[in-house]
């Protein structure tokens, strides 16, 4: 499948390749030089449930940075690693997140469910920070991405388990 985003909208050509996808999944795109779009190729047959959805709301994303004030425009590597990130985590069925733009150009992506509030931010240059925590029972996280992709994954799979209508 090749999802195409312009900064304005999403199109599926619906190519699909056989291979695994993997973490490693989104590599090899141009993170710089001029232009807004980008195609990103997912080279599978099993597309996890959430791709499509996540790469839709990425465009709206997109272009709401582009249209704030003063906002820096969401950076490529922000978005390659965003992804690159929620493919280590996320099972082909994991609930899906809300996102949002950051003023300088990076991207925040959010759950509150299940108890749970977990957030992962990627700046601009790529960097991600994350933070939970669960509201029963006190478990908490918070710091880069790699001390905490365990507890990410732990708090992302309880979600999926107990969302309320199935997946994001």
């Amino acid at each position: 499948m090749t999802l195409v985003m312009d900064g304005s909208f999403l199109a599926q050509t619906g190519k699909v390749r056989p291979n695994q996808i993997g973490a490693g999944a989104f590599q090899g795109i141009p993170m710089d030089g001029p232009g807004t779009g980008f195609v990103l190729e997912v080279r599978t047959d099993a597309v996890p449930v959430w791709i499509t959805e996540v790469v839709r709301r990425l465009n709206i994303a997109v272009a709401a940075a582009a249209s704030e004030p003063g906002w820096q425009p969401i950076t490529k590597i922000a978005i390659i690693r965003g992804l690159q990130t929620l493919r280590s985590v996320m099972s082909a069925d994991s609930s899906r997140p809300s996102l949002a733009p950051t003023p300088e150009g990076g991207l925040q992506f959010e759950w509150h469910d299940a108890g749970w509030d977990v957030e992962i931010e990627v700046e601009p240059d790529g960097t991600v920070e994350t933070w939970g925590r669960h509201l029963r029972n006190g478990t908490t996280f918070d710091g880069a991405f790699a001390n905490t992709s365990d507890s990410v994954r732990v708090a992302l799979k309880d979600i999926t388990l107990h969302h309320s209508d199935g997946g994001g």
